[in-house]
């Protein structure tokens, strides 16, 4: 028998699986021995996973080597940050770890975003839409055009990182395959951002 586009073993199935993921989650917080096998990031990962096979949930990209956060520890070649879940991406919002650590090389960028003057944006937004336009009615690409930003980055070091401070980090390698720390392509520091955005 079927509910819409589901089977009734499949309903079921995903009915105890939230009731486990429930039960498993209160009791990682009550038993001191289960907590030391399994952390409730995993089960949420695990749990993520089965709503993505069963359907469910849309399936997370193959790579993603971007993460917004806000910083926790600083040290000369090590930062440390509290990773935000993007909630659009994952509505369980387990994709990454509480902390994740990113080793910083002489190669690092670092950058401080600033908002750009409104008058400057609207003109280059109003000559982003007008070539785009164009370019839909001439049937050429517009793969390659990117949208204008509403902020200018100033170069900065990473004496200007502080604890707390709200950052984007692009890393060359996959954040959802890669296990323990990260190298840290460049670190942008976003507090701007975050206050246009409400975040």
């Amino acid at each position: 028998m079927k509910i819409g586009n589901f089977r009734i073993g499949t309903f079921i199935s995903i009915v105890l699986g939230i009731l486990v993921f429930f039960f498993l989650g209160y009791a990682i917080g009550k038993t001191p021995v289960l907590s030391d096998k399994i952390s409730s990031e995993q089960i949420q990962r695990e749990f993520a996973m089965s709503l993505r096979q069963a359907g469910i949930l849309k399936p997370l990209p193959q790579e993603l080597k971007s993460v917004t956060g806000n910083v926790l520890k600083i040290d000369k070649n090590l930062v440390v940050i509290q990773p935000k879940e993007d909630q659009t991406l994952n509505p369980l919002g387990s994709t990454f770890p509480k902390e994740m650590k990113f080793v910083i090389t002489g190669e690092t960028v670092f950058s401080l975003a600033h908002e750009k003057n409104q008058e400057e944006f609207i003109k280059e937004y109003e000559a982003y839409r007008q070539e785009l336009e164009r370019k839909d009615k001439n049937g050429e690409s517009t793969e390659n055009m990117i949208v204008p930003e509403p902020f200018v980055y100033e170069n900065i070091k990473l004496d200007n990182l502080k604890i707390g401070d709200q950052v984007r980090i692009i890393s060359d390698q996959n954040l959802l395959n890669s296990q323990g720390s990260y190298v840290a392509k460049s670190v942008s520091i976003i507090n701007e951002v975050g206050k246009l955005l409400g975040k």
